[in-house]
């Protein structure tokens, strides 16, 4: 029973462990809650298959929110990317629109009066 207690609540710190980190390296995450949730899901089916249904219906219940856990990760993951992206296309555009722009502003013709004098 001690042993049991003293596992839940390492797991618990482990996973507040890793939503800290999450928040700055989200593949921390990701790896984390994909795991529990595969081993939460294996822990059901073996619930089941030895008929301990309270169990295995818990344990889907816990591999259901790991598996969205990780999945909100990755995709936070993925947006920062999509940001980083687009912001890099924005200074791209803005780059090229400055380049043209100073070439345009380069030294130009000058007019001058015509050596006769205008008639």
């Amino acid at each position: 029973m001690i042993v049991t207690v003293l596992a839940i609540v390492a797991g618990n710190v482990l996973t507040v462990l890793a939503m800290v980190a999450g928040a700055r390296r989200p593949m921390v995450a990701v790896v984390w809650f994909g795991a529990n949730a595969v081993t939460s899901a294996a822990s059901s089916a073996w619930a089941m298959a030895t008929a301990d249904w309270p169990v295995a219906a818990w344990m889907a219940f816990v591999a259901a929110v790991n598996a969205w856990i990780a999945w909100r990760y990755w995709n936070r993951r993925k947006r920062k990317r999509a940001a980083a992206l687009a912001g890099a296309k924005s200074r791209a555009r803005v780059a090229a629109l400055v380049r043209k722009a100073r070439g345009a502003a380069g030294p130009r013709r000058v007019l001058r009066p015509v050596p006769g004098g205008a008639r």
